[in-house]
């Protein structure tokens, strides 16, 4: 039975939890102004950026639980007719199953946009819970809740709409939960440390790599260091073993509640169909050394003050450098971890040692100064080997845990700092007034330049993207086949837009990106906006006219190419947009932002039984006609209307320099060409077609032109 001073407690720590929550909740509304006004109507983030993206997977997921009982890696409604299996969407389902309750009651947008806001308060909430259980100081540990859940680096990501980077509030709780585990093991503690683990995996499985190891490398071994320093070498050991035991009980826990969410991912990785998720460039997105010293130069108060370093422009040049490229820790929040080094050594010194490591590592394989890439090597070039590091294309990301440690070291540093706060005082005319008064009026004072510092924009970019109302109108059809929305290749932010109308429509797209391409989807991609658009006339390949095109379109069952005017804008586009009326006649509908043109699947249209094209993307009519150019690396498209084997015979004219051309059949072997020259023809083959889409890749080594004056395909002779 509760006692009146046990119920006392339990009340007054709820209503302290209840001012906190509050407190972070205004901040974060505040912050990311005016995304609270806007919650159904406009998607926080820039404009046509990543946050459509997770708008869709919200949607998704729905989708794939509810009503079509799939995983939801089994892609079926985007990449039509192909579909695709893309495992990583499996990974990281935490954000859409707990919106979920909000994406059936008020959709997609909304459920999007209260996630959005909950991982900058839940983030404050965390923070506060680590930072207070290390520095034993609520006000201290209140900073700290605003360092980790409003730092400029979250910022970034947040306004590139990254949900699932800035989901990372399980990332203080596994912190605080395996401290906790190490000190006083038990079985309670182990089962809250592997739920904590599993979830802050399932939220992005970068947190694997960026936060969990590190964190537990740290953390672990600075309880290994504290065991060893008692007096008692048996009591040591066996206090060692004895937490030790329990947190292979919590890892074990971890990995049974990721592994049926993980398991597509291990399969295709260990029959090597992964690849395409390995980085090609890694130092795209690390950190600048000067990073650390550049607060966002849109920040409203220090861009109106001057305050802007002048290597600004070196770094961030536009907004959209802002999503990965700021790591900015604040000038109070790291004169407070010093502080903390400095005067609270033993304390600091395991957050101290996980902030400089990851810190290190954010700066990635080579260092990057004021923009210029040097040529020394630095540890995460090792370390990008490793499993949980190798997919990843974006060590900056470990800014998340830095910024942790930062958190923690700060909170430790006003901790001390805050008895002192009376000499702070001395000689100001400001009345009479209590310890407690003093230290409140400092907190205010440090929390108030913290959230000066942080904002890298204001108002918090938002969209309010239109709906046609043709797409409501889809919605209500019932029909089997694919919408080709277009542009469907060269602009993320047409794709990004596509994906969200189809949350409206909700019938399978041709087109779709989210978060890489999985085999042949690109070719796909590229081969449909070939089948749209005009063509030069040359000699080199028969070209298809609009009767093949549109016999080939309906054969892969796309019923409808809905066409954006306003996205298609460079001269390619153009051309297309300009084409499609010649191609599909006019169309059924349209206004300020669509043109519709609709597909008959029962024409008198002749479906060929090959066609070869190139994509217009890599490949340039050159001789007046007489010869196609492959611009160092493109792709050739057969479309057949049956399983049969054909060779590809060739006649090129070879460049000066020994080059080698490399071919690459339906992500098939590549086969290599060494040495070409022009006195020779080529034959590629037996090709086995299947049915419908097939590709070629063609590369050079090195990089390099090539003319090419035939290309036919015939019966296989092998």
């Amino acid at each position: 039975m509760n006692t009146p001073s046990r119920t006392k407690r339990v009340s007054s720590q709820w209503l302290k939890t209840g001012g906190l929550a509050a407190l972070y909740s205004g901040l974060t509304l505040s912050l990311t102004y005016p995304v609270i006004r806007q919650l159904g109507v406009a998607a926080a983030g820039f404009d046509g950026r990543d946050s459509f993206q997770h708008i869709w997977y919200q949607w998704w997921m729905k989708e794939t639980l509810l009503e079509l009982g799939i995983w939801p890696d089994r892609v079926t409604h985007l990449y039509y007719p192909l579909g695709a299996t893309h495992p990583v969407l499996a990974l990281h389902p935490y954000v859409p199953l707990v919106s979920l309750p909000f994406t059936l009651l008020s959709g997609p947008l909304v459920s999007y946009n209260l996630a959005f806001l909950l991982g900058f308060i839940l983030s404050g909430l965390t923070g506060y819970l680590l930072t207070r259980y290390v520095c034993r100081h609520t006000g201290a540990a209140i900073i700290g809740g605003i360092i980790f859940a409003f730092y400029p680096n979250r910022l970034g990501h947040a306004a590139a709409g990254h949900l699932l980077l800035t989901t990372n509030y399980f990332l203080p709780l596994y912190a605080l939960s395996l401290l906790v585990l190490l000190r006083r093991p038990s079985v309670r503690r182990a089962v809250w440390h592997g739920v904590v683990t599993a979830l802050l995996a399932l939220a992005q499985p970068t947190h694997i790599g960026y936060g969990i190891i590190p964190v537990f490398l740290f953390l672990g071994g600075g309880h290994i260091v504290t065991l060893i320093r008692q007096p008692s070498i048996r009591k040591s050991a066996s206090a060692l073993l004895h937490s030790f035991f329990w947190l292979a009980a919590a890892i074990l826990l971890a990995i049974i509640m990721f592994l049926p969410f993980a398991w597509p991912t291990l399969v295709q990785n260990q029959q090597g169909e992964l690849a395409y998720l390995t980085p090609k460039d890694l130092t795209k997105h690390t950190t600048d050394l000067l990073a650390f010293l550049l607060p966002s130069p849109y920040n409203p108060v220090l861009a109106s003050l001057g305050l802007i370093p002048p290597f600004s422009a070196a770094i961030i040049d536009g907004f959209r450098d802002l999503e990965e490229q700021l790591a900015y820790p604040g000038i109070l929040a790291s004169g407070l971890a010093i502080l903390a080094i400095w005067k609270r050594w033993r304390a600091a010194w395991p957050w101290f040692a996980l902030t400089l490591t990851c810190m290190l590592l954010s700066l990635g394989p080579l260092l990057k100064i004021g923009g210029e890439i040097q040529t020394l090597t630095l540890p995460y070039a090792w370390l990008g080997r490793l499993p949980f590091f190798a997919w990843s294309r974006a060590p900056g990301r470990l800014n998340e845990t830095v910024m942790m440690g930062v958190a923690v070291l700060a909170s430790i540093g006003a901790a001390w700092l805050l008895p002192q706060s009376r000499s702070f005082y001395a000689g100001i005319p400001i009345g009479k007034r209590t310890a407690q008064n003093r230290n409140v009026l400092f907190l205010i004072l440090i929390g108030a330049f913290i959230l000066i510092e942080y904002p890298i924009i204001f108002p918090f970019p938002t969209e309010v993207r239109p709906i046609s109302s043709y797409y409501f109108h889809l919605a209500s059809q019932t029909f089997q086949g694919g919408i080709l929305e277009m542009p469907v290749t060269g602009s993320r932010r047409a794709s990004n837009y596509a994906m969200y109308y189809q949350t409206v429509h909700q019938h399978p797209l041709a087109g779709g990106y989210i978060e890489r391409d999985p085999p042949a989807t690109v070719e796909l991609k590229e081969f449909l906006n070939q089948l749209v658009s005009p063509v030069a006339p040359q000699t080199v390949l028969s070209s298809p006219d609009e009767s093949t095109r549109r016999a080939i379109l309906a054969d892969m069952h796309i019923t409808q190419v809905i066409a954006h005017p306003s996205l298609m804008t460079d001269r390619a586009a153009r051309a297309t947009r300009d084409y499609l009326p010649l191609l599909l006649g006019d169309p059924v509908f349209q206004d300020e932002d669509i043109q519709v043109y609709v597909i008959s699947q029962a024409s008198g249209d002749k479906l060929p039984s090959l066609q070869l094209l190139f994509d217009q993307e890599n490949w340039e009519v050159i001789k007046d006609g007489t010869a196609l150019r492959l611009k160092k690396e493109g792709y050739l498209f057969i479309y057949a209307t049956q399983a049969q084997n054909v060779d590809l015979r060739i006649t090129l004219d070879a460049p000066s320099t020994h080059t080698t051309l490399s071919v690459k059949f339906n992500d098939g072997p590549e086969i290599t060409y060494n040495n070409i020259d022009s006195t020779a023809d080529y034959t590629i083959g037996a090709l086995a077609l299947q049915p419908g889409f097939n590709y070629l890749s063609l590369t050079t080594e090195p990089r390099q032109d090539i003319d090419f004056f035939k290309l036919t395909l015939e019966p296989a002779m092998n």
